[in-house]
C-alpha cells in the first residue's frame, strides 16, 4: 500500500511539475510555489481515496463485473484523448508502484 501511495504522489508531481507545466500556466489561480506542490499532493490523495471509495462501493453492491473499468467523467464528449492519457498514466503508475515495491521489499 505504501508503494502505491508513493507512486501516485510521485507520478502526479512529475506530471504537473515536469511533463505538463504549461497546464498550470493556463489556469487562473493564485496558488504557486510550495503551495502548488502541496495542492498536487493533496489532489493525489483525494483521487486515490475517491477511487478507493468507488471500488469499495462496487464490491459492497456485488458489481464485480465493473471492477477495473474507469468512470468517464466527460462521457466521451472530449473524444478519446483524455481516456487514452488516463490509461497511459495508470500504466505508468502501476509500473512505478511495482518498482517502488521491489525497492522497499529489498530494504
Amino acid at each position: 500500500m505504501l508503494s502505491v501511495l508513493i507512486a501516485n504522489v510521485a507520478h502526479d508531481c512529475y506530471r504537473h511539475l515536469w511533463q505538463h507545466p504549461e497546464r498550470h500556466q493556463e489556469m487562473k489561480t493564485s496558488v504557486g510555489g510550495i503551495w502548488w506542490i502541496v495542492a498536487i499532493v493533496e489532489s493525489a490523495f483525494i483521487r486515490m481515496f475517491s477511487e478507493f471509495g468507488r471500488v469499495r462501493g462496487m464490491i459492497s453492491r456485488g458489481e464485480f463485473s465493473h471492477l477495473g473499468r474507469r468512470f468517464d467523467w466527460f462521457a466521451g464528449r472530449a473524444g478519446d484523448g483524455p481516456r487514452k492519457e488516463e490509461s497511459f498514466n495508470n500504466i505508468q503508475r502501476v509500473i512505478l508502484s511495482l518498482l517502488i515495491f521491489c525497492i522497499l521489499f529489498r530494504l
